[in-house]
């Protein structure tokens, strides 16, 4: 009887003690409803005529947009859509934070792989702000570096908070 109960808690135990799996799909559902998200009063940019046929797309959630400013360079975009993108990433987060989002972005990953819980919270100067993980891999690392900056300069502005080192 002993040797069983040792069995069966030997067997079990590691499963008792796993990481809980609704709860990962929790923060993978909050993550991507986040990165999808439309703020409310956001309007479409109908004046700029793009020169790029690949921005054609409605741009207007944070992956859309991290989307196509990873392939700024591939996409060979001109000087005039590339300050379009670059305002819009800024409305993007002025929107955001207007519908209470308040958002930072890092970058994660390369060599040493993603963490699983790619979204969680902190608070600076008593502000409760969402720090929204964007998964690299090695050779496209520095493809996020400029839409980042953008998008956590006008935030950190926003929210009259000087950026961290």
């Amino acid at each position: 009887m002993r040797r069983l109960i040792f069995i069966l808690n030997f067997i079990f135990s590691p499963l008792i003690f796993a990481q809980n799996g609704e709860s990962s799909k929790i923060y993978e559902k909050e993550y991507y409803e986040l990165l999808n998200y439309v703020p409310k009063n956001l309007k479409n940019d109908s004046i700029h005529k793009l020169d790029s046929p690949f921005l054609k797309d409605k741009l207007n959630t944070i992956g859309s947009l991290k989307l196509y400013n990873g392939f700024r360079q591939d996409l060979k975009l001109s000087d005039k859509d590339k300050k379009w993108l670059d305002k819009r990433i800024e409305e993007i987060a002025s929107e955001l934070f207007l519908d209470g989002k308040r958002i930072l972005i890092k970058s994660v990953g390369g060599y040493s792989g993603c963490p699983d819980k790619m979204i969680d919270t902190f608070k600076l100067k008593d502000i409760e702000i969402t720090n929204l993980k964007i998964c690299n891999s090695c050779t496209r690392s520095n493809n996020d570096k400029n839409f980042i900056q953008l998008f956590n300069n006008k935030m950190y502005s926003l929210m009259k908070i000087q950026p961290k080192n």
